[in-house]
C-alpha cells in the first residue's frame, strides 16, 4: 500500500483504516488466534537466538590448536593436516557437530579421546548422560575398524568437551598415525 504525501481531514480516517488493515492483515497470516505461529515459509535464510549463522548452516572449526585434543590418560596427537573436517550446525538447543580427523596418534591406555569444544559449544550436560550421546560412528584403531559413540560433556576444566569412545569400551590402542576418528555427534547445548 502506497500512503499518501499528505492527508487532508476526510482522509485522515481512511487512510489510517488501511494502515491497520494492513498490520493486522500482516501479523494474523503469521498467527493463530491464540498468538502461536502458524507454518512460517520463507524465502531468505532464517536466524534464531540472535545468532549471526542461519539455522542450518555449518561452521567451520578447522583448525583446532593441538591442544584441543587428548586422551583421558596419555596424549592423542591431532596435527592440522589431520584435521579434514570439523564444523557444526546449530538449531535450537541442538549442536550437529561433524568431525574426520585422520592417522593421528594415539598413546597406549586411554579410554576416551577428547575434543575441547569451542565455548559457543558447552554441552548441556556436566556427566556423561543418554540425552548427550551421539549416534554411533566409525573408528579405526591402529587400523582396525570398530565401532563408536561419543559423549558430550563439560570437562573439570568448565570447557566442553567430545569423548570419543569404542563401543566396546577398550582401550585405545598405541598407534603412530594410524588412528581415524569420524561421525556426527548430537548433542544438547547449555545456553542455547
Amino acid at each position: 500500500m502506497r500512503l499518501p504525501q499528505t492527508l487532508d481531514r476526510e482522509a485522515d480516517g481512511f487512510a489510517l483504516h488501511q494502515i491497520s488493515a494492513a498490520v493486522q492483515g500482516g501479523y494474523h497470516r503469521q498467527h493463530n488466534v491464540d498468538d502461536t505461529h502458524v507454518t512460517i515459509v520463507a524465502t531468505g535464510t532464517v536466524t534464531e537466538k540472535s545468532r549471526s549463522k542461519a539455522m542450518g548452516y555449518w561452521t567451520s572449526i578447522l583448525p583446532l590448536p593441538a591442544a584441543s585434543f587428548n586422551g583421558n590418560a596419555a596424549a592423542w596427537t591431532v596435527s592440522v593436516a589431520d584435521q579434514l573436517l570439523l564444523h557444526y550446525m546449530l538449531i535450537g538447543e541442538t549442536c550437529f557437530l561433524q568431525f574426520d580427523l585422520v592417522n593421528t596418534t594415539v598413546v597406549a591406555g586411554n579410554v576416551y579421546l577428547a575434543i575441547t569444544l569451542p565455548t559457543a559449544l558447552l554441552p548441556a550436560s556436566l556427566v556423561p548422560a543418554s540425552s548427550n550421546m551421539s549416534n554411533s560412528f566409525e573408528i579405526s584403531d591402529n587400523g582396525t575398524f570398530v565401532a563408536g559413540f561419543s559423549q558430550a560433556v563439560i570437562a573439570s576444566t568448565g570447557l566442553g568437551e567430545l569423548r570419543i569412545l569404542r563401543h566396546d569400551l577398550a582401550n585405545f590402542a598405541a598407534a603412530t598415525d594410524a588412528t581415524t576418528v569420524r561421525g556426527t555427534a548430537i548433542f544438547k547445548l547449555a545456553n542455547p
